[in-house]
């Protein structure tokens, strides 16, 4: 058995040991500080991995090309959820707390609804089955457009303005 009395290579030897052991290896390390990534030249964060789902959040889910960023947050069928129980399915994007979009709708505010090729912007927004709303609670579901607070244009109507209602076909 051979022990190293040289005190140069043992301090040497310590230091190397030490930038090892500090190094995140394998499943089940921990690592605190600041995670730096660089690729390439123009130092691009790159992650790359075998799956097709992107999941980042407690409780979050993703299934079928989904992408899910947020607590609890659901994305499926190439669909991509962002915020906090945010939820899309079937190539829908919701961003929001709570946000719903499907069957390639968008949805972008606190609670807003954009299913079915609808289009939602702002808290509890609905733009449901093909409709437009904008703003705060407006409602442009079935085929309707609102645009203002607590707009109604649902049911193939047309409403602007705080409060106006052209629901069902009116406008």
């Amino acid at each position: 058995v051979f022990t190293e009395t040289d005190p140069s290579w043992n301090a040497a030897s310590n230091a190397m040991q030490a930038q090892i052991d500090g190094k995140v290896s394998k499943t089940g390390d921990t690592m605190t500080g600041t995670l730096k990534i660089n690729s390439g030249a123009a130092q691009t964060l790159k992650i790359v991995n075998d799956g097709n789902e992107v999941v980042i959040g407690k409780s979050a889910t993703a299934t079928n090309d989904g992408t899910a960023v947020g607590v609890s947050a659901t994305a499926s069928d190439a669909g991509a959820a962002l915020g906090n129980s945010a939820n899309a399915r079937l190539d829908g994007s919701a961003v929001g707390f709570n946000a719903n979009a499907a069957l390639s709708g968008a949805a972008v505010g606190h609670g807003s609804r954009g299913d079915n090729s609808g289009a939602a912007v702002g808290f509890n927004a609905n733009g449901n089955q093909s409709g437009a709303a904008v703003g705060y609670a407006a409602k442009g579901d079935n085929d309707g457009a609102a645009v203002g607070n607590n707009a109604n244009g649902e049911f193939s109507g047309a409403a602007v303005g705080e409060s106006a209602n052209g629901s069902d076909f009116g406008a």
